[in-house]
């Protein structure tokens, strides 16, 4: 990164565009995302290009696949990936080793809860509605349950944040009890800068009813973006 800026230094300023089209002859302009519906392109535009963050992905489901990490961990950012999965955490070991990987469940509390498991892992869920829903889909298929324990996203941080690290972005997708990993947060102790959290039920229209956007925003939240049925919050100044 830093050999291009002082390449693109060098240059005429009316090389730079020229420069820049003969990169992508061949790739046309693409990009390239993990994310479900291109969370982790908004939140690779939040942070200057060359900055090596510290996420958390509560619910992170697969180091590639629909991942809001992904990405930031290719520009070389690490961080603390949870997944009460045991499969989904042997991949992440594997696929990424330097990062801090935990096979557990996020609650309001330390508890066990039913753990209801899904053909595509994507769903799987602690909250029995949410399961339920998934149960009438023809084109998915329910494996069962399992007891898995559960506890909270503080206790994870206070024992797993390395010492003075900052965490720049949160997401959370736990398929129906993201406010609940939400408050089992300590704000006064961790406030990340960027906050990525799934709700489906969000309308911009009816912000203020909404407990997540409500609960962030009391916090020294704001909204940024909304792409799809993600939100993205950052911190007030």
């Amino acid at each position: 990164m830093l050999f291009r800026t002082k390449i693109k230094q060098l240059l005429p300023a009316n090389m730079h565009f020229r420069l820049v089209s003969f990169k992508h002859t061949f790739t046309k302009f693409k990009q390239i995302h993990y994310s479900q519906n291109g969370e982790d392109l908004v939140l690779d535009s939040m942070f200057p290009k060359d900055y090596m963050g510290f996420y958390v992905d509560v619910g992170a489901h697969h180091p590639y696949r629909i991942s809001n990490t992904y990405l930031l961990h290719q520009r070389k950012w690490s961080g603390i990936n949870i997944d009460p999965n045991p499969e989904t955490i042997d991949l992440f070991k594997k696929a990424r080793p330097k990062d801090i990987n935990i096979n557990i469940g996020i609650g309001l509390q330390e508890e066990t809860l039913n753990y209801h498991m899904f053909s595509d892992p994507a769903v799987n869920t602690f909250s029995t509605q949410e399961a339920e829903r998934w149960k009438n889909k023809n084109w998915i298929q329910y494996l069962g349950q399992t007891e898995v324990p559960v506890t909270t996203l503080k206790s994870i941080l206070d024992k797993e944040l390395p010492k003075n690290k900052q965490i720049d972005v949160l997401t959370i997708d736990v398929e129906g009890l993201d406010f609940e990993v939400l408050k089992s947060n300590d704000w006064n102790t961790y406030k990340p800068k960027v906050i990525v959290i799934e709700s489906l039920d969000f309308k911009l229209e009816e912000k203020d009813k909404n407990e997540i956007y409500t609960f962030l925003n009391s916090r020294g939240y704001q909204l940024e973006h909304k792409v799809k049925f993600s939100l993205i919050f950052s911190l007030k100044n």
